[in-house]
């Protein structure tokens, strides 16, 4: 776990409101390797805002989706603020872990987002290299906070 600590070694100055964001490496071989697990952990780890963002994006315009697994998920609030921040629609998506999991990209691709929200609770007990594959599969950003109000 000393490569972890390394990694998680500078989000230790992070303050409260900050974001944390982890682009994906531009070269696929990479995306294999530890390092990049370990940054998603380390962050993940954090109490910040975490953004992940996909070495390739599609998207300049579409909804903000809130995917959640019940309608009082934290996050569908802040879905909408941004989207209404923004000048984009909310949409909340329910899915079922891990039941859903294998069709989200059709599903998405289909509403064409522009950004995703997930809460950290809709996290809990899954695995962390979910975010990437998702941010990857999307082409768009993938935001992970418990926060309600738009981050400051």
């Amino acid at each position: 776990e000393e490569g972890l600590a390394a990694v998680a070694q500078p989000l230790e100055k992070a303050r409260s409101g900050d974001i944390i964001v982890v682009c994906e490496p531009m070269n696929p071989i990479d995306q294999l390797g530890q390092s990049f697990g370990r940054a998603i952990d380390a962050a993940l780890a954090s109490e910040q805002a975490v953004l992940t963002v996909p070495r390739r994006l599609v998207r300049t315009s579409g909804p903000v989706v809130a995917i959640v697994e019940d309608s009082n998920d934290p996050v569908i609030a802040l879905a909408t603020t941004l989207a209404s921040t923004l000048g984009k629609q909310a949409i909340m998506l329910k899915v079922h872990y891990p039941r859903d999991m294998p069709g989200l990209p059709v599903r998405l691709k289909g509403i064409a987002p522009y950004l995703l929200l997930l809460s950290r609770a809709f996290l809990e007990g899954k695995e962390t290299r979910f975010v990437s594959q998702l941010a990857r599969a999307s082409h768009v950003p993938v935001l992970i906070t418990d926060e309600t109000s738009p981050i400051d």
